[in-house]
């Protein structure tokens, strides 16, 4: 029988008692158990060498913390005492940044990566992925405060047109390890659902002024900087994610978000054995273009943290040339997912991963968009299962290109989906599938830029949706693309429409 599993991610600003906040350790311990969280991911703890007892005293928790500074950053993981838990080994960043813990949970290994990444400092989630390459093991779950948004026009109250320093490092981690935003995945419409919040006024931000009057700091607009991320072949673990509601004047400027994993039992998922044919042979001297290297191997098989294979990347080249041994694309279904042998995980992460070198979003400052009357989201009415033939094709090789550019035939990544009539099937736990979702909305995007007038479009490859900020007289235009788009590709998309956010005033009571 499945086992349930509740982790919960919170910037708590602290655990000790403040002049606002009298008794803020039981009040979090409070709120956890009322969320039935069985692990904890807590950031900015604010614990200093002075200071360590408020976070190992903490009733019914094991605390694996770090000790930076009593007023600055800190983050800890707390395991509740009556979970089947097994310690493996956990490091900690000395400045406070993260902590990694390696683990089983009821039998089954995990490795927690609790981050707090601050604003000021850029190398972090950098040195945390060349970390993770070596040391993760079984399910990665990483949660925390990023300080960043994925995507400002849906994780920002308003959008503000400036760029975010932090969010080129953060797009870098997550493509560096394959991994997913579960609540952005799960929510493609949501606009409104944010977990940091202007903060109250307290004493402290209170600044006299030598007139007498009172000044506050400046407030921002409610954002989306706590996330969790899992890797994509490990999502289907993940049963819901929320972003829980809690008196935030009480505690925090945050809110929890909450991740419920369904767990199966140990060993019953189904992972196909290599073939005989990935062995180690000596690299010709000269190599043709679009060859697949040993570093990409490496590389993909670094992120599949669930497989293992010696480096064969001759037997790649050979497919790449169109040689595709004969079972190489075989699966096993289990509960609607489909499970692939390692040569066939490792070559598909090969591929999409030089696909999604033309799909890397822009990080410039855009101009504002309040101007515009009207906001859409376009996104999937439901996962889709196959796409046509001659509109992937289509739609790959029309990639805009990009320099320095990698290898541009895309052909054999039709020889890796099976064909259905004139589709071809997109499998639930194929690594190619969320990326050539990706590459159909891409294609959309660029003909509604073509179509409409005085308007913004982008993509966001996170949650799988597109974004337009255009005049409500257009609006036709939309939907005679999606109707298009359903045509060519067999995929029925829906559009949402909302206003465009105006920037709102907050009241200190």
């Amino acid at each position: 029988m499945a086992r349930s599993l509740k982790l919960i991610t919170w910037n708590t600003c602290g655990i000790r008692d403040t002049a606002d906040v009298q008794q803020k350790k039981e009040m979090i311990c409070q709120c956890l158990n009322e969320q039935q969280a069985s692990v904890a991911f807590l950031q900015e703890t604010h614990i200093g060498i002075n200071n360590v007892q408020h976070v190992e005293d903490i009733r019914g928790w094991k605390a694996f913390y770090s000790v930076h500074h009593p007023r600055s950053k800190g983050v800890a993981i707390l395991i509740k005492n009556d979970l089947h838990f097994e310690y493996i080994k956990h490091d900690v960043d000395p400045t406070g940044s993260y902590i990694v813990l390696i683990c089983k949970l009821y039998s089954k290994c995990f490795t927690l990566v609790n981050v707090y990444n601050h604003a000021e400092e850029h190398k972090v989630l950098q040195c945390l992925s060349e970390y993770l390459y070596q040391t993760a093991k079984g399910v990665l779950i990483v949660a925390g405060d990023f300080n960043t948004v994925l995507n400002p026009d849906l994780d920002r109250e308003y959008p503000t047109g400036n760029t975010e320093p932090l969010r080129p490092y953060l797009e870098e981690f997550i493509s560096s390890l394959m991994l997913v935003d579960i609540w952005g995945q799960n929510n493609p419409y949501k606009r409104d659902s944010f977990t940091r919040f202007p903060w109250k006024t307290s004493k402290q931000q209170i600044i006299k002024k030598t007139s007498g009057q009172k000044k506050t700091k400046k407030k921002r607009g409610a954002s989306r900087l706590d996330m969790v991320f899992m890797p994509r072949n490990e999502v289907w673990l993940a049963k819901s994610c929320e972003i829980s509601k809690v008196p935030r004047h009480n505690i925090s400027d945050h809110h929890p978000v909450v991740l419920s994993l369904c767990l199966p039992k140990p060993n019953n998922t189904t992972v196909l054995s290599c073939s005989s044919g990935l062995g180690i042979k000596k690299r010709p001297y000269k190599r043709r273009a679009g060859e697949i290297s040993e570093a990409e191997v490496l590389k993909a098989l670094m992120s599949l943290v669930a497989y293992e294979s010696p480096l064969g990347e001759n037997l790649f080249n050979k497919m790449i040339r169109g040689e595709i041994p004969k079972g190489f694309t075989d699966s096993v279904k289990e509960n609607g997912r489909y499970h692939f042998g390692a040569e066939y995980m490792i070559f598909a992460t090969i591929l999409l991963r030089r696909i999604e070198k033309f799909l890397q979003p822009s990080f410039k400052s855009k101009t504002m968009k309040m101007s515009y009357k009207l906001f859409i989201i376009v996104s999937f009415r439901s996962t889709p299962k196959k796409i046509k033939r001659d509109f992937l094709r289509k739609a790959l090789t029309s990639l805009k290109p990009i320099h320095p550019s990698p290898p541009r035939d895309f052909k054999i990544v039709e020889k890796l989906l099976p064909s259905t009539d004139q589709y071809k099937e997109l499998r639930e736990g194929c690594p190619l599938t969320p990326t050539l979702l990706t590459v159909a909305l891409k294609h959309l995007a660029c003909a509604l830029k073509k179509d409409l007038k005085e308007s913004v479009v982008d993509v966001c490859h996170h949650r799988k949706c597109i974004t337009i900020y255009m005049n409500a007289d257009q609006y036709h235009i939309v939907n005679q693309n999606i109707n298009k788009f359903k045509l060519q590709s067999g995929i029925s998309l829906s559009p949402k429409v909302g206003q465009v956010w105006k920037r709102r005033k907050y009241s200190n009571s």
